[in-house]
């Protein structure tokens, strides 16, 4: 079954509501938009540990944790926090 994406309004207008993948999946091009928007809602403060905690365990992280969904939240959270520091 899937959506009507008519019918269901955009959280934000500048993010899409679903990807190029199949109707009613959420794909990597959706994630990065909406955590993006999530850490805009945090305090400067919580976003500074953020940061922090992402590059400790960039340089920190185990060669077998850096592929897979390990690698790939760490490389989101990465991402969206410095597209939120060129803003």
């Amino acid at each position: 079954m899937g959506v009507n994406h008519a019918s269901v309004p955009a959280a934000h207008p500048m993010i899409p509501l679903f990807g190029a993948g199949p109707v009613g999946a959420v794909s990597c091009d959706d994630i990065l938009p909406v955590l993006v928007l999530l850490l805009l809602q945090w305090s400067p403060w919580l976003l500074s540990l953020v940061h922090i905690n992402c590059c400790i365990l960039t340089d920190f992280i185990a060669p077998f944790l850096s592929s897979g969904w390990h690698g790939y939240s760490l490389a989101a959270f990465t991402s969206a926090v410095v597209i939120i520091k060129k803003l």
